[in-house]
């Protein structure tokens, strides 16, 4: 034994609930703003939450004012479109990806972790 730990990944994270979220139904969306600056959408599918930033690669619109297809949300802006489930381009315009976020539950309450390098960022 060394008497120290290793840091692990989830120690550079910092946890954020997302006031709101257990509540949305199947094919809803909500922003959520984050301390820092960020907002986060958070969409249900089937159940299922995810998390993306809010804010379009492409053009200055909010991800959570577009359309939820299926695993695939259209930016209002210009119809460009990213999947959900890891922020990748999924229609053009689009083709640089946002950043997606695994939602968790921790002691019962649902949120997300964001790195320390990146929590402060927008």
């Amino acid at each position: 034994m060394t008497g120290f730990r290793e840091e692990s990944e989830l120690d550079r994270k910092t946890f954020f609930a997302l006031p709101g979220a257990d509540q949305l139904a199947p094919g809803d969306m909500m922003p959520i703003d984050l301390p820092g600056g960020r907002c986060i959408a958070v969409y249900n599918v089937e159940g299922t939450l995810y998390a993306t930033d809010d804010r379009c690669s492409h053009g200055n619109a909010s991800l959570a004012d577009g359309d939820l297809e299926g695993f695939r949300i259209i930016c209002p802006f210009h119809e460009g479109a990213f999947d959900i489930r890891d922020g990748s381009p999924a229609g053009y315009p689009c083709t640089v990806p946002v950043k997606s976020y695994a939602v968790v539950s921790q002691d019962g309450v649902t949120g997300l972790f964001i790195a320390e390098d990146e929590h402060d960022q927008d």
